[in-house]
């Protein structure tokens, strides 16, 4: 028996010439291979559009909507836009005020065809600082509204001293607003006007209570001969 299975187990080949059917394996793809190419009408297609354009028919928001380079009919727009800018006249100047250790300069712009001289300017920034003072005044209670009655127009006046009631009564209540306020004199700083037309002129003066700034808004009318102020505000 033992002999039997010698014999079987010598008459096996060696490993080398056992013919192993083994399968052979094929080489692992790319991924990117298996994607198949585009197709070539597709490409076409796309190479032939064309960018959006946009249709002559849609007029442009540009100044090219007035002005046609190639029209002979814009002459008159040509001339407005190419005219030469021209300055507005200024006038520059200083007055002298008691309280002021140095002169208080004023700058005014005419914005109409009027004349005006810079004498009339002078008086002009006089007048403005006048009535600034005397308004700075009324409204914290230190003067009567009958020291400006001439130069203001009743309802700007009336407007004024409705404005200083309510601000007398609340420093009555409140003695620091009184000591920031009510007690020192005003002191101007600088006067701007422009003047409007020949009938009207508006100005701003810079004014100072102590430490306190403020500035004083007016509108001044002329009625007959003499320039009413018509509105004053401070703030």
């Amino acid at each position: 028996m033992t002999e039997g299975i010698f014999d079987a187990v010598m008459n096996i080949p060696p490993y080398s010439m056992v013919n192993m059917n083994v399968q052979e394996r094929s080489p692992m793809k790319d991924p990117e291979e298996e994607v198949p190419p585009p197709d070539d009408d597709m490409q076409q297609e796309e190479a032939e559009q064309e960018p959006d354009e946009i249709p002559e028919d849609i007029p442009s928001s540009g100044l090219d909507a007035i002005l046609d380079p190639n029209d002979e009919t814009n002459t008159m727009w040509r001339e407005y836009v190419d005219k030469p800018k021209t300055p507005l006249p200024v006038f520059d100047g200083f007055i002298a005020v008691e309280l002021s250790a140095e002169p208080i300069p004023f700058h005014f712009v005419r914005t109409d065809a009027v004349e005006w001289d810079p004498q009339q300017a002078h008086a002009m920034a006089m007048n403005s600082a006048r009535i600034a003072c005397d308004s700075a005044d009324i409204f914290r209670g230190r003067a009567k509204p009958a020291r400006i009655e001439r130069r203001m127009t009743p309802a700007c006046l009336r407007r004024l001293e409705n404005a200083s009631q309510l601000l007398v009564d609340h420093m009555r209540r409140d003695a620091r607003l009184h000591a920031r306020i009510g007690i020192l004199p005003v002191i101007m700083g600088s006067i701007s006007g422009w003047l409007v037309n020949p009938r009207k002129f508006d100005c701003v003066v810079m004014l100072r209570i102590g430490a306190e700034r403020m500035c004083c808004n007016m509108v001044f009318e002329r009625m007959g001969t003499v320039w009413k102020c018509s509105y004053s505000d401070i703030g």
